[in-house]
């Protein structure tokens, strides 16, 4: 039997922490999970009211952000992965098995590579561009002294946001078959996981995701599987694909 470090997982119903949540299920990998909520001021803290978000800052994540996956090791050594491409990359190296870690993260170092291009793109423009300044307006404008202002930032984002899920839909295989990494692979890698999660927020958010018929057919595989089924229901979040 795998012998795993003890992690902490700081995730918050809903939020991009899905993600990892849901790949240490897919994986099989034992995990503690301490809640999270916007208190205050949009600031993250623990849900059950143990950790503020100073304390959050100050002993977990200095930028305060989620998610945060804490690793303690066997020998006491502990260390903090936040940055959702290094947090995944880590979860993948702890796959039990080959085979996991050939489909979860790339089964060839291009596809490993290609992988890691995924989440750049997913993480940087996808969520930081477009979800961040949807969201968050008052990152880039003064809101209180330029309203107007801030209403261009948030059109600006719905575009950005669209033209992503476009590159996402142009990415996927046109078969009726396989996931993004390539119509041959039976199994979803990190990229499957990561998408799932941005046709969620696009559904929740207005966009007219069933104009994304690849996207739709993958976000569609993607929930049937057990380990995002249990996320969502641990998450207490709706099933886009109900049936």
């Amino acid at each position: 039997m795998a012998s795993f470090p003890q992690l902490t997982l700081y995730r918050a119903n809903g939020s991009c922490a899905f993600i990892p949540h849901s790949v240490l299920r897919e994986l099989g990998i034992p995990f503690t999970a301490v809640r999270m909520t916007m208190g205050a001021g949009g600031l993250w803290e623990a849900a059950d009211g143990t950790l503020s978000h100073a304390e959050y800052r100050r002993t977990v994540n200095a930028l305060g952000v989620i998610p945060s996956l804490k690793v303690e090791e066997a020998d006491g050594a502990v260390a903090v992965i936040t940055e959702m491409p290094a947090v995944l990359t880590y979860i993948a190296s702890l796959a039990p098995t080959a085979g996991d870690a050939q489909h979860i993260a790339g089964k060839t170092a291009v596809a490993r590579a290609l992988a890691v291009s995924w989440l750049a793109f997913l993480s940087g423009q996808l969520h930081g561009r477009g979800y961040g300044a949807l969201w968050r307006p008052r990152r880039y404008v003064d809101g209180a002294r330029y309203p107007d202002a801030e209403k261009l930032v948030i059109a600006g984002s719905r575009v950005s946001i669209a033209e992503c899920y476009a590159l996402i839909e142009g990415r996927l295989p046109a078969a009726d078959a396989g996931f993004a990494l390539g119509t041959l692979e039976t199994q979803p890698s990190l990229v499957d996981f990561n998408v799932y999660l941005f046709y969620r927020w696009g559904v929740e958010n207005g966009f007219a995701m069933d104009t994304y018929p690849r996207y739709t057919r993958l976000a569609r595989a993607m929930e049937t599987r057990g380990s995002v089924k249990k996320a969502i229901e641990v998450e207490e979040l709706d099933f886009k694909f109900p049936v």
